[in-house]
């Protein structure tokens, strides 16, 4: 009865504590905005008034500008209903970015509240936890960060918008010999679609740092590693769901290159092949923003491998020098019959365990989060693979599959 309590109370200060307070989302001043615009309720309500409003303020003014313009002529050289990388950008990013604001809650909660549940983080640390929590919500919190944020883009954002004008007139910008002229639209895209967009991805950088220094915080303290656990991984095997909180932004940030790509590919006449270096080292980038802060929990896997192979190597020494002289020395005893002994299977067992300790793994994930999470980022360059493929030859090989 005392064991069962003294493991109930962490787990009950944890769902009080960690559970209910710790999170990346809800905080800060965008938050407390979006609250007084009645676009969010506590915790994370509203999410598809969100998902519906932010986009139509940065993509709908711009199609209605364009067309009481009439500057979305058919002989620019990209008019905006076939420009990619903005529809992508407003119509599918920024509502991934919103989207994924739920999962990372549902998930980073459930990976932090493991810490103590599975008492990685002993009772005589968790009072240290909790401050490393509340701390971090503390910063999550601050104003200066989101502050900087708008400062960002609207001194450095309208110059990387600049530098991505075509040399040719597009719906957004005129070139005549004098310079770049923009209309209309294009003014509402630089002031405030291309600022909002900017923001909301800056801000979930800032949420990557905070995850990176919360862990890193977490791998300083001295964590009790269960150096047998089945996940091979000394318990730490529920960060491996780490990607999964941050999932749709991989995809919305991979979605964006997807439409820089298609640009050029369907105005410029370039191949998709022409991208495969490209694709290949952006795939590679977002694995190491999710992947990269959990390796700092490489030392401590290797130092809790090295102690269980020692302590397993003792036990299997001493019970191998006992089955020696108890079966195949003249020890056994007259009553007892080789048949149906359990010491047989137990010595396959003590086999088995040390295969399984020598497997453990050295980082809290496998070769299968890495695939899952590569395919993941790589579902937005799906559509431009099928460029390489005529429509119809497309369309006549589905007949032939459904049909």
């Amino acid at each position: 009865m005392r064991s069962a309590s003294h493991i109930a109370f962490p787990e009950r200060q944890v769902q009080d504590q960690s559970a209910r307070e710790f999170s990346l989302i809800r905080g800060g001043p965008t938050y407390r905005i979006w609250q007084r615009l009645h676009l969010l309720r506590p915790p994370l309500g509203l999410v598809t008034r969100r998902i519906l409003y932010l986009p139509l303020i940065a993509w709908l003014p711009l199609a209605i500008l364009v067309e009481i313009s009439g500057k979305d002529l058919a002989s620019a050289a990209r008019p905006f209903f076939l420009d990619f990388e903005v529809h992508v950008r407003f119509l599918i990013a920024l509502p991934l970015f919103i989207a994924g604001e739920i999962a990372n809650e549902l998930y980073l909660r459930n990976i932090v509240r493991q810490f103590p549940e599975r008492r990685i983080i002993t009772p005589e640390n968790l009072s240290r936890f909790n401050g490393i929590l509340s701390s971090t919500n503390a910063l999550r919190d601050s104003v200066w960060p989101e502050l900087t944020f708008l400062v960002l883009v609207y001194t450095v954002g309208p110059f990387v918008t600049i530098v991505s004008t075509p040399n040719a007139s597009t719906w957004f910008a005129t070139v005549v010999s004098d310079g770049i002229h923009y209309t209309a639209a294009g003014r509402w895209l630089v002031l405030v679609s291309i600022p909002l967009f900017q923001f909301i991805l800056l801000r979930w950088f800032w949420r990557f740092a905070l995850w990176y220094q919360l862990l890193f915080r977490i791998w300083r303290m001295p964590l009790h590693l269960n150096i047998y656990h089945p996940d091979k991984a000394g318990g730490l095997g529920f960060l491996a769901s780490t990607p999964k909180a941050f999932w749709p932004v991989l995809v919305a940030i991979s979605s964006l290159f997807a439409g820089v790509i298609g640009n050029r590919v369907i105005h410029l006449g370039q191949r998709f092949t022409d991208f495969k270096m490209y694709g290949a080292a952006v795939v590679v980038m977002l694995l190491v923003l999710v992947l990269f802060p959990l390796l700092i929990f490489a030392t401590e896997l290797d130092r809790a491998k090295r102690v269980a192979l020692r302590e397993f190597g003792v036990l299997a020494s001493a019970y191998v020098e006992e089955f020696r002289h108890r079966w195949v020395h003249d020890e056994l005893p007259q009553t007892e019959g080789l048949l149906g002994t359990p010491d047989l299977q137990s010595l396959a067992d003590l086999g088995n365990s040390f295969f399984y300790i020598r497997d453990m793994n050295y980082v809290p994930f496998n070769k299968n989060t890495v695939i899952a999470t590569a395919v993941i980022i790589l579902l937005p360059a799906i559509p431009l693979a099928l460029t390489m493929v005529p429509f119809d030859q497309i369309i006549g090989f589905v007949s032939k599959v459904l049909f």
